[in-house]
């Protein structure tokens, strides 16, 4: 509690009272879908559940101090894990909670709607390219997802895993545009209030989702979870796992 009036304290002085307003109703709005998340298991309770094969591909967007990816590989064998985080501090805890699994591979940048070199707050899990500058701040790399994905030359991903502190709106409208979504098996996805109008753009994102997957679980702005319609499925033509080790570019 504490915390977050601190949070809406510094939004007041950095944006004004009117923005600060704004996060206290999200805060509000959230209240019972995250006791109703909590309630299904929270991460360990939704997250994990469904089939992963030796050769499957996941993108862990947003990778913090490699958490969702050590309780990934707890319970899952996938052939690799990309994990995308641009802030240095991250990186070096990554680099150093993986060092000998050559499934994990770190990418040191965030990804986005477009390649650029931006400023991001540095605020732990909160840090975010779209936060007013409160705290810490950090110039960062940004790459195009597309880019990224024709680069790595995967057609068919297991999972997307987005939890981007405001970068998920650009990187799923980026998807959009680029006819990417049918791509990804599982989109999880956690929305968040830091961008202009953030339930107008959820809401269009989500119709787009639903043209090629289906709602698996939602807990409003907690976590959400799309699922592939068998009918969208790419037909898949994976590069070689084993073709890449662990590194950090």
């Amino acid at each position: 509690m504490l915390d977050r009036l601190r949070r809406l304290g510094q939004i007041a002085r950095a944006e004004g009272p009117a923005q600060a307003a704004r996060t206290a109703w999200f805060y509000l709005r959230r209240r019972r879908p995250v006791r109703e998340w909590k309630a299904a298991g929270g991460h360990y309770g939704t997250r994990f559940n469904f089939d992963v094969e030796e050769d499957d591909v996941i993108f862990d967007v947003g990778g913090f101090d490699g958490n969702y990816t050590a309780d990934f590989l707890d319970r899952h064998d996938p052939g690799r894990i990309h994990v995308f985080e641009p802030v240095g501090r991250f990186q070096e805890q990554i680099a150093e909670r993986f060092p000998d699994d050559e499934r994990v591979v770190l990418h040191e940048y965030g990804l986005g709607g477009r390649t650029r070199v931006d400023e991001i707050t540095v605020g732990g899990s909160a840090s975010s390219l779209y936060r007013p500058s409160m705290d810490e701040t950090e110039t960062v790399h940004v790459r195009d997802v597309k880019a990224v994905v024709d680069e790595l030359g995967y057609d068919d991903v297991k999972l997307l895993k987005l939890n981007a502190e405001g970068a998920e709106y650009e990187i799923l409208e980026r998807l959009i545009e680029a006819d990417y979504l049918d791509r990804f098996e599982h989109v999880q996805v956690s929305f968040h209030h830091v961008v202009a109008r953030p339930v107008r753009k959820r809401e269009a994102i989500r119709e787009h989702l639903a043209d090629t997957h289906e709602l698996r679980y939602d807990y409003d702005f907690v976590m959400e979870e799309w699922t592939r319609k068998a009918d969208a499925a790419p037909s898949p033509s994976p590069p070689d796992v084993d073709a890449t080790p662990l590194t950090v570019d």
